[in-house]
């Protein structure tokens, strides 16, 4: 199982961290990918993380998922990017999961992809959303497409993404966090 967390200059530290945390806890294979093709990548509050991977080598490959974490700068920058957009249409018409969460949701709605599902976001950005119908919950999720509400519910949101992927929360992870 491969996931592709793709992080932008302005992304939300709480979000990026906390799924990656998880994800790779539950011993799932995900790569950090810079949409900017830079070896780092700067969240809204200054923090960098390190990429593995950049978004032109990862947009020729096959992810069984992709992340987005919020973040309005992140999030205005993966507006803005044609070849990250294309991609994202791609990765849904092979029917590939994506998760969304905080501000993210709106490049979902860009896309098209909320059309008919009930999503949650961020609060502040729930009318710059014109599709799909909104929930007020911490994460949401459909067969395809997991949504989650903003920074204080990253780890519900990467609990949630973790069992959405694998079927459960692995024993293990349980254990360790103490859930």
């Amino acid at each position: 199982m491969k996931i592709l967390l793709i992080l932008a200059n302005g992304f939300e530290e709480i979000e990026a961290v906390t799924l990656i945390d998880i994800a790779r806890r539950a011993k799932m294979e995900l790569s950090i990918c810079s949409l900017h093709n830079s070896d780092t990548v700067q969240g809204s509050h200054k923090i960098e993380l390190k990429a593995e991977i950049h978004f032109d080598e990862a947009k020729t490959k096959q992810w069984d998922a992709v992340v987005l974490p919020g973040g309005m700068g992140g999030v205005e920058a993966m507006l803005k990017s044609d070849a990250f957009l294309a991609f994202l249409k791609e990765h849904a018409k092979n029917h590939r999961r994506i998760a969304a969460i905080c501000a993210a949701p709106m490049i979902l709605d860009h896309c098209g992809l909320l059309e008919g599902l009930a999503f949650t976001c961020h609060p502040s950005v729930v009318q710059k959303i014109k599709t799909g119908k909104y929930v007020d919950a911490p994460s949401l999720q459909t067969p395809k497409i997991l949504t989650g509400r903003s920074a204080g519910t990253a780890l519900s949101f990467a609990l949630a993404f973790v069992s959405w992927m694998l079927g459960e929360v692995p024993a293990g992870l349980r254990d360790a966090l103490a859930i």
